[in-house]
């Protein structure tokens, strides 16, 4: 069914106030100035459609201000027609209202209007809006407001929705490629805020999130490590007057879970980015205290999760206040609150009407559905919600330029690698599009983007952008990337004087693409005064871009205005205290005036949001260092080297302040003597080249599946056949793994030793030995660290074989694992047992396989590869 009737339409355009009416007389007469076919053209006395397509046309030729008035235009309508109605007519037009706001923002941020726009709607009528769009509408202020640089009236607004700042944290668990999501961790079962559990990489226990985001959001990312393929469980305390009906309302970046007073009220396995209000529930606040408990799970990229209390039907819940100490929370683990199954109705706003006429629904009905999907990402990514509702929007109106754009531009979701791009539904989208309206600035655009960056067809893209300049000469975007394209061209004088052109024009004045891009172009040049001074005039435009505080930074800095640096790096505090890296620089700049204890104060102020951040306890404890608190130091190290023992370096700073510490792989160390002792005598019966003496490997595995290996070989060399395959040795190593000589000589007969000359780096690694004669043994050791997981994530596996072209007289193989980890051993070919050992402290299991006196393998014609013969022992995580 239509979303609304013609009898509908017709009373509440009747209704309409004086000066709507006139807007649409000026719509009618004047026309939208590009084609497009509106959804309800019998409808045409409706004072919102007509308003829409005027806007739409506009922003499809790249007229953005004029657009942003027209959509207000257009929301002012909806808003007076659902004041005039009730029942369907009032909502249908405050859904409509509601997509009205997400193109008022999206272009308000584009052409840097925030602070105008927030005037605007601050003066909006809260009756008329009603508390569901009242609240979408002081979200926008929020984020407005803290554009302008008012974090006090951001954060009052934040209050007035109910968004939930004080939490406890926990994690993280596994989630190694979504696994995560229905395994049932401790805290699920209870919260006890004492606990310590088995994490992802360690032990994890409950600590108070230390600060408050400004608009109210977790930032998991930055409070745990390892903050990719994980799962954390963040609980707050609800203290409420009086018992009553509520609504949890959240979004989150990924999946998530909610428990209200240990009933589970909400599971969505979703892949998205955060929004707003992306998931709305029934809940029923008992009187005193109550749990809320969420469970929210990341694979990669940012990883975060927002929540608010409100009224069933979406207005402020009076009378609620959160726990801030412990001896609250406390309180509220010892009240145990009953929990009610909620009734009634609830107001899910938007998306709750659009979904609820989706059958049978008009083609301007789908189009809006689907760019709420497209801007707010309610489902997870490869749904492709979006896509699918605009394109049956297209359907329904196939030659509508607008939904056909916005169809194309939903057709390629964000990847995270470039094996998953997809792209030619986009392009054909585009294209379509510029068919059906060759007036189409911003798609011409668009697909200049796609010959730019994936077909790398510059003279096309060239050309796509210069049609779209000839609509619109004002594009000062277009015209941008114009410069770019004539630039990787070659063509830099004239990419200059198109840059020129862009940076002039009167549309661009005042926005912060521009600044951004005069900034970026004085930088580019040398010009650091000058950046410095563009750099803050993109802070003036937006005051939440923590970016350019940096370069204003680090350019303050270069022109000696240290305390300006200093300044604006704490700054960056006020504005997403969750950022620890701004603060690592502010101590660095504090180390470097000789600071320490400034450095260490700031660091610690760092590790308070992200205890386990190796970089954050390196800093430190470098700091510590130079600071002459050596014990301190020791201690810093080792706390880093426990979060991440794939750091080499600090390995070095504790061997240098701790002797005794040696590298994990010299508790295993085998002496070569008595195996040169016992070939001093060999008898070599077959001519071999060489005889191995020792072949040790050493894994250690770590708890995210990354490991060092450890390697040990000896050989003796026999006859000129060893000498020339020993001429140089080539070590094993690998891209993206820390590579290290711990040994390369020569052991002469006489007992004299001579050092070998050792080179790695850029994918290969060798040991070039002085002259070799028969009688000699060669000895190298070298140790391997991945520096991150591989494609598979936490997985390890590995094969080792216990036999050469030689005879080998003591071959080893040793793991090393973390004792609560499950692994599996497969042998082929291979008598001997493991020895299993278990460290005193319970958290590391060593695994040991020997093989003494192995025959050589003989190499004949047609046989089988080595790893089907070989003696073996295959491990694995799986």
């Amino acid at each position: 069914m239509p979303t609304l009737n013609r009898p509908v339409r017709a009373r509440v355009a009747r209704a309409l106030p004086p000066a709507v009416a006139l807007t649409l007389a000026v719509v009618l007469a004047g026309g939208a100035g590009l084609a497009t076919r509106p959804a309800f053209a019998q409808d045409s006395i409706d004072a919102v459609d007509p308003l829409e397509d005027q806007a739409l046309a506009e922003e499809a030729q790249a007229r953005f201000e004029e657009a942003l008035e027209t959509f207000k235009q257009a929301f002012e309508a909806a808003v007076g027609q659902a004041a005039a109605g009730s029942g369907d007519v009032r909502r249908a037009n405050l859904a409509r209202a509601e997509v009205l706001l997400e193109k008022i923002d999206g272009l308000a941020e584009s052409v840097t209007r925030q602070g105008a726009t927030e005037t605007y709607l601050a003066g909006q009528d809260a009756a008329a809006l009603g508390p569901v769009l009242k609240g979408q509408i002081d979200w926008v202020r929020a984020k407005y407001l803290l554009a302008g640089g008012d974090i006090e009236g951001a954060e009052s607004l934040v209050g007035e929705l109910g968004i939930i700042r004080d939490w406890w944290v926990s994690g993280p668990f596994d989630n190694e490629r979504g696994r995560g999501f229905d395994v049932a961790n401790p805290p699920e079962e209870g919260i006890d805020l004492d606990a310590t559990y088995e994490g992802k990489e360690r032990d994890v226990a409950w600590r108070r999130v230390p600060v408050r985001g400004a608009l109210g959001g977790l930032d998991l990312d930055a409070l745990l490590r390892p903050n990719d393929q994980a799962c954390a469980y963040v609980v707050a305390f609800v203290k409420s007057s009086a018992e009553r009906p509520a609504t949890l309302r959240l979004g989150s970046d990924e999946a998530v879970k909610a428990w209200w007073n240990g009933a589970e009220v909400l599971s969505r396995d979703v892949r998205r980015p955060i929004a707003f209000d992306q998931d709305v529930v029934g809940i029923v606040v008992a009187e005193g205290w109550n749990v809320l408990l969420l469970k929210v799970c990341d694979q990669t990229g940012p990883w975060s999760v927002r929540a608010r209390l409100t009224t069933p039907d979406g207005a402020h819940l009076d009378g609620i206040t959160t726990a801030m100490t412990r001896d609250e929370a406390d309180a509220a683990l010892a009240a145990t609150p009953e929990a009610r199954a909620f009734t009634g109705d609830i107001a899910g706003g938007a998306k709750q009407y659009y979904e609820s006429i989706e059958d049978g629904a008009a083609a301007r009905d789908l189009f809006h559905l689907g760019y709420l999907h497209q801007r707010r990402e309610f489902d997870t990514i490869t749904d492709r919600r979006a896509e699918n509702l605009l394109k049956r929007a297209t359907e329904l109106e196939p030659d509508n330029a607008i939904y056909r754009f916005h169809y194309a531009e939903a057709a390629a979701p964000p990847i995270e690698m470039a094996v998953e791009k997809e792209e030619n539904r986009q392009r054909a989208g585009r294209e379509k599009a510029l068919e059906l309206e060759p007036g189409y600035a911003v798609a011409y655009r668009a697909l200049a983007g796609y010959y730019t960056t994936s077909l790398q067809n510059l003279e096309r893209a060239e050309k796509l952008l210069r049609r779209a300049l000839e609509i619109n000469a004002d594009y000062y975007e277009a015209r941008l990337d114009l410069a770019a394209v004539l630039a990787r061209r070659g063509l830099r004088a004239a990419a200059e004087i198109e840059r020129g052109k862009a940076l002039a024009t009167a549309r661009a004045q005042g926005e912060e693409a521009r600044a951004r891009a005069v900034a970026a172009g004085e930088e580019r040049v040398g010009l650091s005064h000058e950046a410095l001074g563009a750099w803050r005039d993109v802070l003036s435009l937006d005051a939440r871009s923590n970016g350019a505080r940096r370069r204003v930074a680090e350019l303050a800095l270069r022109s000696l205005e240290r305390d300006e640096a200093l300044a604006v790096l704490a700054e960056i505090r006020r504005y997403d205290p969750f950022d620890t890296d701004s603060l690592r620089r502010l101590a660095e700049l504090h180390e470097g005036a000789g600071a320490w204890d400034d450095a260490a104060a700031t660091l610690r102020e760092a590790l308070a949001v992200a205890p386990e951040d190796d970089a954050l306890l390196a800093a430190l404890g470098r700091v510590q260092l130079k600071a002459g608190e050596n014990d301190e130091a020791l201690a810093t190290f080792r706390e880093a080297l426990r979060v991440n023992p794939k750091r080499q370096e600090l390995e070095r700073y504790v061997e240098f302040l701790d002797p005794g510490a040696a590298p994990f792989e010299d508790a295993f160390a085998v002496e070569i003597e008595p195996l040169i002792e016992q070939v001093r005598d060999y008898d070599n019966m077959e001519n071999d080249g060489w005889i191995v003496l020792l072949d040790q490997i050493l894994d250690r595995v770590n708890s995210d599946g990354t490991s060092s290996t450890y390697v040990h070989m000896a050989a003796k060399i026999l006859t000129e056949a060893g000498v020339k395959r020993f001429d140089r040795y080539f070590a094993q190593s690998w891209g993206g793994e820390a590579f290290k000589w711990k040994m390369a000589r020569v052991v002469k007969p006489d007992g004299s030793v001579v050092e070998a000359k050792t080179q790695s780096g850029r994918g290969f690694s060798f040991a070039d030995f002085p002259p070799l004669e028969p009688g000699d043994v060669i000895d190298v050791a070298y140790r391997r660290d991945q520096r991150e997981q591989s494609f598979f994530g936490d997985y390890f596996g590995n094969v080792n074989y216990f036999a050469d072209q030689v005879p080998m007289v003591l071959s080893t193989y040793t793991l090393v694992t973390p004792a609560k980890r499950k692994f599996y051993f497969h042998t082929r070919h291979l008598d001997a047992e493991p020895t299993e050992t278990l460290s005193d402290d319970g958290a590391t299991r060593v695994y040991q396989w020997t093989v003494e006196n192995a025959p050589k393998v003989r190499s004949e014609p047609g046989m089988p590869a080595a790893r089907e013969l070989y003696p073996q022992v295959q491990v694995t995580t799986y």
